[in-house]
């Protein structure tokens, strides 16, 4: 069976590289709303770069480090033996590694012309409380990656953290700016494309939704349990060997 070959090094190096500039490229977009632009008319007026800038560059490589610790997270849930605690030492440093540079972002972004606004005390005890949960959710990751246990809960609340962590990370930035989407005063409202595309863009999703779900409910339904790294991935299950057993007698 293909599924049972072992994976090509080239293939799983270029997969690799390809997943950690996606990763990046994100990062590195996000990171540009906090640049300044300049509109003249109502049209983009700056450089082909004018919104790059040192601040995307540190938003993609934290971006980098947490998908990073993610996909460590979910090695962790799905693998056992050597390569389960492989994964949950690398987790446990990407974690780290992202929690230091995200802090280093939110005290960076008061730098650039995305400064956050926490005015208001409303704003400022969400943000705080959010901030709280997504520490809570990266402490947990971090305790947890090194659980030895083999419990399915034990290798679930590093990827469950992980999760809070971000959400509440996005959630705060958006308290402390919303409603301006793109300095100095793009908002929201300003950047709503017409109202029949919304309602067209609205109905598109809505259909396809019932599909996304199902599909990855199939897919985590086929690819359930963990993977056991101690039988090489060429040699074929136990039911397999005695079926092959039987036959040959």
């Amino acid at each position: 069976m293909a599924s049972q070959a072992p994976p090509g090094r080239r293939w799983t190096t270029a997969f690799g590289i390809a997943s950690l500039l996606a990763s990046f490229g994100q990062g590195f977009a996000l990171g540009t709303l906090t640049s300044a632009l300049r509109v003249s008319n109502g049209a983009y007026a700056g450089s082909a770069f004018g919104a790059f800038g040192w601040f995307s560059a540190l938003a993609g490589v934290t971006v980098t480090a947490g998908y990073t610790a993610l996909g460590y997270a979910y090695t962790k849930q799905k693998s056992s033996g050597s390569l389960r605690e492989t994964a949950g030492r690398r987790g446990l440093a990407c974690t780290a590694l992202t929690a230091a540079l995200l802090v280093a972002a939110l005290f960076a972004i008061n730098d650039t012309a995305a400064r956050l606004d926490l005015s208001s005390p409303g704003r400022a005890f969400a943000f705080g409380g959010l901030l709280l949960f997504a520490a809570a959710g990266a402490t947990t990751a971090m305790v947890t990656f090194l659980w030895s246990q083999r419990s399915s809960a034990a290798d679930t609340l590093p990827i469950g953290g992980l999760v809070v962590a971000t959400v509440s990370v996005i959630l705060a930035l958006a308290v402390a700016r919303y409603p301006v989407l793109v300095p100095p005063d793009l908002t929201v409202e300003g950047a709503v494309g017409p109202h029949n595309t919304m309602v067209f863009i609205l109905v598109g999703i809505g259909l396809n939704m019932p599909l996304v779900v199902a599909y990855n409910v199939f897919a985590h339904r086929v690819f359930g349990g963990k993977l056991d790294t101690g039988r090489p991935l060429s040699e074929p299950p136990d039911g397999e060997n005695l079926a092959r057993t039987g036959a040959h007698s």
